[in-house]
């Protein structure tokens, strides 16, 4: 089956078209699988969601001129086919490997909103028209697939066809922008966010600092340099809300970074964790910028031996904050200094690749020794009754997600993306609730209560998701949440679908953040 044969059928009802994709064996008198039932219900809550963004748009003014030639309609029309098709067959080779491909998951939502966003693309600029009201959205396209080609890129594992499609889509990527006669778009709404939060990173940093470090030559220095760079980082923000050039906001990031990273060095020396949180959040808020600007992410050596020596640093504080009465009173007590010697051991081990120069994978090697001596580590303490002691524990499992990151390794399962929608789809939920309660009670509609059970068992089960998720339920669990959230969706929005004028624009903006949610949800906790 080859989600690239999906053919568009729309049909009209209300004051919005609803496009749908079906899958291509729909009618071939084959029963379809439960797979591909799951996957033409999220091409269907997806396309869905873009139409509705396309057609709530505002046209463009009168006298609008269209850059792109008009000459050029069935070149773009037949590049943005070539792109669905590729989305597709890359979407479902990535589906089927996600096993032995950690992280090929959670790009798979990005794939099938590209896919079914090129999909109606592609059938508007086959009639003709509307240039002025697509353009927009034709570049976004190309800025979109950048960010999601430099993530998948980076997977381990990708096969040959799978790196061939990549390469097939970023050429058509360019394709697009080259008839458009445009430059690379950047998403300045999540740069500005994320500039932002490197700002707030950097003051809460030069605040630890304040506080942590005496009235010294080196801490007036350092809070010095770091205004400094604060400087900086305001400097890329002013680009970034003029929607500079592409070149010029790279160019000032590069500049932050070569001021940033020898300050970086000297804090990481004075071994403070209050510091080192700050540290963490910078390192964080750098990952997106470097995601959003398509700058690749480099393996640093020096923070792989930093958090390392953090490592075992845990463990020392371990043991200096647990009672040796509360260590005897363990169920494997005779296991205590074997498994704290063994953590140790392959932490050495792994410092010692880096100080080698091993290449990546063999770096990768030594890391898993840690990953699962950690794991008994944890089995083995977990039951401690000490505050103090598992808050190392806790500290250990950062430290370990940091050198994961460090070595740009991906999980089969990613918990925190997890929660965050988790948390985002309770806030919506809540928010779909209440505004079907304003709209109701202004109207008469007869399904008044059934519509307002609805959205409260809705709202109600999105909060345990988001409880079940940031509590450590485990995928199969998950998974079955996100099955039951999905058809109490359906039934709130066959209710809201029957809004009208205000209400139903308000409530089919909530719609279009819902469902890509709710897509998102299920492709991460699927097998």
């Amino acid at each position: 089956m080859r989600l690239s044969s999906l053919p568009v059928t729309r049909s009209v009802g209300g004051c919005l078209l609803t496009l749908f994709l079906t899958l291509g064996i729909a009618n071939t008198g084959f029963a379809q699988t439960e797979r591909e039932k799951y996957l033409e219900e999220l091409l269907k809550s997806l396309v869905e969601s873009e139409l509705q963004k396309i057609e709530n748009k505002t046209p463009p003014a009168l006298g609008t001129a269209a850059p792109a030639r008009v000459d050029n309609s069935r070149k773009i029309h037949e590049t943005l086919n070539s792109f669905s098709k590729d989305c597709s067959e890359l979407a479902m080779s990535l589906g089927e490997s996600a096993v032995r491909i950690p992280g090929a998951r959670e790009q798979l939502t990005e794939l099938y909103r590209l896919r079914a966003r090129s999909a109606l693309l592609a059938e508007k600029t086959a009639q003709g028209d509307q240039w002025g009201n697509l353009l927009e959205d034709i570049r976004s396209i190309d800025r979109d697939w950048r960010t999601t080609s430099l993530k998948i890129s980076q997977l381990r594992g990708l096969s040959q066809a799978q790196t061939r499609l990549i390469q097939r889509l970023d050429t058509s990527s360019g394709t697009l922008m080259g008839y458009l006669n445009a430059r690379p778009q950047l998403n300045y709404f999540e740069l500005t966010q994320a500039v932002a939060t490197l700002n707030t990173a950097f003051e809460n940093l030069l605040e630890e600092i304040s506080f942590e470090m005496t009235d010294t030559t080196e801490s007036r220095n350092l809070m010095l340099e770091g205004r400094k760079i604060q400087q900086q980082t305001r400097q890329i923000g002013l680009l970034v809300r003029d929607q500079a050039d592409y070149e010029a906001i790279k160019n000032e990031y590069s500049r932050y970074q070569q001021m940033w990273e020898p300050m970086m060095v000297q804090l990481r020396k004075l071994d403070n964790r209050y510091i080192e949180r700050s540290l963490r959040r910078i390192s964080d808020a750098n990952r997106s910028m470097h995601e959003l600007l398509w700058l690749p992410h480099q393996v640093d050596r020096q923070k792989l031996l930093y958090v390392t020596s953090m490592l075992k640093k845990d463990v020392d504080d371990f043991f200096a904050r647990t009672p040796l009465k509360l260590l005897i009173s363990l169920p494997d007590s005779e296991y205590v200094l074997p498994t704290a010697d063994a953590f140790y051991g392959v932490c050495e081990n792994f410092t010692d690749s880096v100080e080698r120069g091993e290449n990546h994978q063999e770096m990768i090697d030594a890391f898993q020794y840690i990953t699962e001596s950690e794991k008994d580590f944890s089995r083995l303490f977990k039951p401690i009754r000490s505050q103090a002691a598992l808050n190392v524990l806790t500290a250990i499992d950062q430290h370990i997600r940091e050198l994961q990151q460090a070595l740009v390794l991906k999980e089969n399962f990613d918990r925190r993306q997890t929660i965050n929608l988790g948390a985002s789809l309770e806030n919506l939920a809540e928010h779909v609730h209440l505004d079907t309660k304003l709209w109701l009670d202004r109207s008469n509609e007869s399904f008044k209560v059934q519509a307002l059970a609805a959205t409260s068992d809705f709202s109600r089960q999105a909060a345990e998701f988001h409880k079940q998720a940031l509590s450590g339920a485990n995928v199969a669990q998950l998974r079955t949440l996100s099955e039951k959230l999905y058809d109490s969706w359906r039934k709130v929005h066959g209710y809201i679908s029957l809004s009208r004028d205000e209400d139903r624009a308000h409530l089919a903006r909530l719609a279009t953040h819902i469902g890509p949610n709710l897509v998102e949800i299920r492709t991460l906790v699927q097998q």
